[in-house]
């Protein structure tokens, strides 16, 4: 049974219509990939909002909250050489605690028992 060119030109007519569906789409997933300017606009000021937020409410706080006491409680504090361990550490030590320090730099750790 042949075609019908009718049928063809249907066919025919299906098949461009697709094709420039799927060419519409790409190009808006090409169009997506990117960041527009009104979405970096947006993306900074919020950062930028943000920051300032932090700021502002952190001015409040004049004094950081008080430590309970801990006189003679033993206190276990990880990293205590460096960074946020060894400011623990040394504020648990100051307010009377018992501290253990738990480090991998012994030398380091000796350091800061005679500080």
């Amino acid at each position: 049974m042949a075609a019908t060119p009718s049928s063809k030109s249907v066919h025919e007519i299906t098949v461009k219509k697709r094709m420039s569906d799927e060419t519409a789409s790409t190009k808006k997933k090409k169009e997506k990939e990117s960041l527009g300017w009104m979405e970096w606009i947006r993306g900074w000021s919020s950062v930028f909002g943000e920051i300032l937020f932090q700021r502002i409410t952190a001015s409040h706080y004049l004094n950081p909250l008080p430590l309970p006491p801990v006189n003679g409680l033993p206190c276990i504090v990880t990293g205590s050489t460096s960074g946020i361990g060894r400011e623990t550490a040394r504020q648990l030590a100051e307010a009377g605690a018992h501290v253990v320090m738990d480090v991998r730099n012994t030398k380091a750790a000796q350091e800061l028992i005679q500080q």
